[in-house]
């Protein structure tokens, strides 16, 4: 692995274990540096535990596209670089940056349907950019991506970045798509 030790502490959690579901709520702190103030909430398909356990990947027919579930992700002072390095296992451009996150997923059966990031980090360290132009100081993003009957959207709510002594204008968009019906 990447990053060889993650330690993290479980404050409260809170489990509620149904048939279908599996309804979780954690509290927990980062050792070592990883961060404080992380929530962890959501639901779960019971399946995906199940076949977790089996070490085998869960089957649309485990988890039928008719059950919608959700997950949440919080955090307050995070090493948001290790912890995209712990998710991927690999080099990430970002070396170091401590910022807060909300990471906000629905899921019907094994497919996205939405997802919803914010990020505020302060002071980061690029990979690949000179030292004397790795001057940047905050970096906020606000952005989302909703599927729909045909297509999805993505929409960049917030994009802001200050660098040096300069702020950018804030940055928004969005990209629709659409999938072409074989009908004229």
């Amino acid at each position: 692995r990447l990053e060889p030790r993650i330690s993290l502490r479980i404050e409260q959690l809170d489990l509620d274990l149904g048939p279908k579901r599996i309804g979780f709520d954690a509290e927990l702190q980062g050792n070592d540096g990883l961060g404080t103030g992380i929530e962890v909430t959501g639901t779960l398909p019971a399946a995906v535990i199940q076949r977790a356990a089996l070490a085998r990947p869960p089957s649309t027919e485990d988890v039928p596209p008719s059950l919608a579930w959700e997950a949440r992700v919080t955090g307050d002072d995070l090493d948001i670089a290790r912890w995209l390095r712990v998710l991927v296992n690999e080099p990430v451009p970002l070396m170091a940056g401590r910022g807060k996150i909300d990471v906000h997923a629905g899921f019907a059966g094994l497919k996205p349907r939405m997802v919803d990031v914010d990020l505020a980090l302060g002071t980061t360290t690029w990979r690949g950019v000179a030292d004397a132009e790795n001057n940047y100081r905050r970096i906020e993003l606000q952005a989302g991506w909703q599927a729909f009957s045909g297509g999805w959207e993505a929409t960049l709510r917030r994009f802001a970045v200050e660098r040096g002594g300069k702020a950018s204008p804030v940055g928004t968009g969005s990209l629709r798509y659409v999938r072409r019906t074989d009908n004229p």
